[in-house]
């Protein structure tokens, strides 16, 4: 018998919730996102563009120091707030990918750097002796993608080569005058815009194929003329926008999701303004839409469509969102708002609410007597061996994660009478995964003629609870005849 296993609970729980939000009542402010103020760099505009897993935050943002206009700052953050990255100088810097190792890119200067989570500052060198850098995205192998500008933009992939010197490789262009790449995934994906000979702007996906590299356009909104891609995820999902101009010369901008060679239009209104900035890997996205003419955050799932994040979170929260840059895989959401009451912007950190884990033990598949249909059960056999099979799937593997010793099986699952379990592996349905057998003696499980299922518990070695249940017949259940 089939039941949700713990680490699908916490997806199925994500989506529930998000499924929900819309229709919490307006004093359910514990259902809400948790909203963190991380404050700025003390100048009046701030943007956070990244957050990883751990929640680590980085960004750029304009200081107090006035020389040649505001001085723009690299920061990095937490949920305790926000500090410049390069202190005790006067150049202009932004943070702009942090990797789950905290790995960080950006460009300081006009040169791309990558800065590791061990303090070691890399100046990634010049994009085919293009004087300005940017590095705009880093993936977990220090990979990193952006643009170099001369002459035109050129989008580019850095990758360490030999004695710590970073690689460049040029990812091509459609005929115009401008690529520039924006986000790279683990797998070496890359997405951003390319101008074609046209002037037309063109979102594309590049990958390598046998070691080469190609660019691949991808689709344009039906009816509009560009597109740009901001943001692609680790399954290949890519977010950013089509646009267009109306008969008076006002821009149409929709945000966008690539998903499995189909393009999704985000934005609900045809005359609507929106862009889409972060992705997870649950296809979670964030980004900016004008409403009223004023700037705010959303976000949008596959089930409820875009929503404003200013009515999920609590009431009197001293800060109007207005917009999202990023979403991580816990939820959590960064961007920038404007505080009540103050000229300048501040960072915020949403943080969705607690999840509780469901009561009692995760349900898992097992298979009593597999390759035999009856599960038949002799209660008059006190001796024989009943084998039990745990199956593994794509989120438990049985052979690595069960506690042998814990485990216990019977009409209630609460029967002490493990015999041994096997030391190979079987793949019993023929999934492709790997099994586990054990077996237990027939008599301890104390199984009863009005039996009609077996459980099976244990614990795996994270200390985690499961339960498992078949069906069983339990022989021979006739009433016994005595001869005078």
């Amino acid at each position: 018998m089939k039941t949700v296993s713990r680490k699908k609970f916490a997806i199925l729980v994500f989506l529930l919730f998000f499924g929900s939000a819309g229709s919490i009542p307006v004093n359910a402010q514990s259902d809400l996102y948790s909203m963190t103020d991380l404050g700025n760099l003390g100048g009046p505009r701030i943007y956070v563009v990244d957050i990883n897993d751990s929640g680590q935050i980085v960004g750029c943002g304009d200081t107090d120091v006035i020389t040649d206009g505001r001085i723009w700052k690299a920061f990095v953050g937490t949920q305790g707030g926000v500090q410049s990255l390069f202190n005790g100088d006067n150049s202009r810097s932004s943070a702009n990918s942090i990797n789950k190792a905290g790995v960080i890119a950006g460009y300081k200067n006009g040169k791309a750097f990558l800065l590791g989570n061990n303090g070691v500052f890399t100046d990634l060198g010049n994009a085919l002796d293009d004087p300005l850098n940017w590095g705009m995205s880093v993936n977990s192998a220090a990979k990193v993608a952006g643009y170099g500008t001369g002459s035109y933009d050129r989008g580019v992939l850095w990758e360490n080569g030999t004695s710590n010197v970073y690689g460049i490789t040029d990812i091509g262009n459609f005929g115009g005058s401008s690529t520039q790449a924006a986000s790279i995934n683990d797998s070496d994906q890359i997405v951003g815009f390319s101008l074609d000979s046209a002037g037309s702007s063109r979102a594309f996906r590049w990958q390598r194929n046998n070691g080469n590299g190609s660019m691949t356009p991808l689709a344009v909104l039906p009816s509009f003329a560009d597109s740009t891609a901001t943001r692609i995820n680790n399954k290949g999902e890519a977010i950013g926008y089509s646009w267009k101009y109306d008969s008076e010369g006002n821009p149409i901008v929709h945000a966008c999701l690539w998903q499995n060679n189909n393009l999704v239009d985000l934005e609900s209104a045809s005359n609507g303004y929106s862009i889409a900035y972060g992705i997870n890997e649950a296809t979670v996205v964030v980004g900016v839409r004008m409403v009223g003419g004023e700037e705010r955050a959303f976000i949008w799932d596959g089930t409820n469509g875009m929503r404003d994040l200013n009515s999920l979170i609590p009431v009197g929260s001293g800060l109007t969102l207005s917009a999202a840059y990023a979403i991580n895989n816990k939820g959590q959401i960064v961007g920038y708002g404007q505080k009540t009451g103050s000229p300048n912007a501040s960072v915020f950190l949403l943080t969705p609410p607690p999840i509780s884990a469901p009561d009692g033990p995760f349900g898992i598949d097992i298979d009593i007597r597999p390759w035999n249909f009856h599960n038949q059960i002799n209660m008059h056999a006190r001796w024989e061996l009943i084998p039990v099979a745990i199956l593994s799937d794509k989120d438990f593997h049985a052979p690595r994660e069960v506690v042998k010793k814990s485990l216990k099986f019977g009409p209630t699952g609460n029967e002490d009478s493990l015999a041994f379990c096997m030391p190979w592996n079987w793949d019993v349905n023929h999934d492709g995964r790997k099994d586990l057998i054990c077996y237990f003696h027939e008599g301890p499980t104390k199984f009863q003629c009005d039996d009609k299922e077996g459980v099976l518990k244990g614990k795996t070695k994270d200390g985690e609870e499961f339960e498992g249940r078949d069906l069983v017949q339990v022989v021979p259940c006739k009433p016994i005849r005595y001869h005078r």
